[in-house]
């Protein structure tokens, strides 16, 4: 009696071709090479996620629930207060009084400023109130 040897049946779905057994068993370098690729790929998806959170802008603050009110102090009489310049640009109207200490009057520009007989002040069409500076006469600087 004469026994063919048993030759492994065909896995369904497998083309049958030389070598492929290998496509069934992937090598140690082709499963490094996958790795590999993997690996990158999923960097620049990490990289792409962290750019896109970097262009949004954070989220805004919540407003405040309630309003503090500052203490002005002797600033009080101001609308505006200024150290060192006070320039107009917007062809706007302030209403109240401007003041520069301890800058001089040549810092306030753009106002066209009058000043007052006394020289305690000066007006201007731009300022509903009154105009002080530093080099103004008493007691102007003292208010300041």
């Amino acid at each position: 009696v004469y026994a063919r040897p048993l030759q492994p049946r065909p896995k369904v779905g497998r083309p049958l071709r030389a070598g492929a057994d290998r496509a069934c068993h992937p090598t140690t370098a082709s499963v490094r090479s996958m790795s590999a690729r993997l690996s990158c790929l999923l960097l620049v998806l990490l990289l792409r996620g962290a750019a896109a959170l970097q262009s949004s802008p954070p989220p805004s603050p919540p407003p405040p629930s309630h309003t503090t009110r500052v203490l002005l102090g002797g600033a009080g009489d101001f609308v505006i207060l200024a150290k060192t310049a006070i320039t107009e640009v917007g062809g706007g109207i302030i209403t109240g009084n401007i003041g520069l200490s301890p800058n001089a009057a040549l810092a306030i520009t753009g106002f066209a400023l009058t000043a007052d007989g006394s020289n305690q002040f000066a007006t201007s069409a731009q300022v509903s109130g009154l105009v002080y500076a530093s080099d103004y006469a008493m007691p102007t600087p003292a208010m300041l």
